[in-house]
């Protein structure tokens, strides 16, 4: 049988034993807790925003209430009438023809007067299929011109005038003629004013050069 100092001595053994087991039972520190297991949760993501341009306005169509103010399309990028007269099928293809020669600041209406054919004196803008631009690109020089006025003969210097010649259909703002040319001869006719002879003349392109160069154009059925 066992002594009791013996008893004594394992009872104290089972006490330790179990403030040890009690002791590594108890809660953890927040600095000693286990890391997670299994796939964590991404936090949701915040969509990117990306700010779009707003698209530019369009711009008005060109409106005309005369025939004159078709000339403003004149040295523009986008030469075109909405309510223009189609220019296809049968003729005429009616026409109207703007010069800015030198010495003028703008383009200006320029009549060809023609009985027959029809199709040069448009009435309204509506009516005009093809517009035709001539600008000024460069002076030329001609000389003297000589015209007979009374019983003498009279020289007056004259400046030609190189033209770039454009025609467009109207409707679409197609151009149909790009090209150039040169007036470097003396007018045929000698306008004086107030019975005065002009010291210097510049040269230009009469109504029959404007005809011949557009005639095919306003009086041939168009493709």
């Amino acid at each position: 049988m066992a002594s009791s100092g013996t008893w004594r001595h394992q009872l104290g053994i089972l006490l330790v034993g179990a403030v040890v087991l009690a002791g590594c039972s108890g809660p953890a520190e927040d600095g000693d807790a286990a890391p997670p297991t299994g796939t964590p949760t991404p936090a949701p993501s915040t969509p990117t925003v990306v700010p779009t341009t707003p698209a530019a306005p369009a711009e008005p169509e060109f409106e005309a209430e005369e025939v004159d103010d078709l000339g403003k399309l004149c040295g523009t990028d986008d030469v075109r009438y909405h309510r223009a007269a189609s220019y296809q099928g049968a003729a005429p293809h009616p026409l109207a023809v703007f010069a800015k020669e030198k010495g003028s600041k703008g383009y200006e209406l320029r009549y060809i007067p023609r009985d027959d054919p029809p199709g040069y004196e448009p009435e309204g803008p509506e009516e005009v299929a093809l517009l035709a631009c001539l600008t000024n690109v460069k002076s030329l020089p001609v000389g003297t011109c000589r015209y007979r006025t009374g019983n003498s003969t009279r020289g007056v210097r004259t400046d030609g005038q190189r033209f770039r010649i454009e025609l467009f259909a109207l409707a679409t703002g197609k151009r149909i003629v790009n090209r150039t040319f040169d007036v470097d001869f003396c007018p045929p006719t000698l306008i004086t004013y107030r019975g005065e002879i002009p010291k210097r003349l510049t040269s230009t392109l009469n109504d029959e050069h404007l005809f011949q160069m557009f005639d095919r154009y306003v009086s041939r059925t168009a493709p």
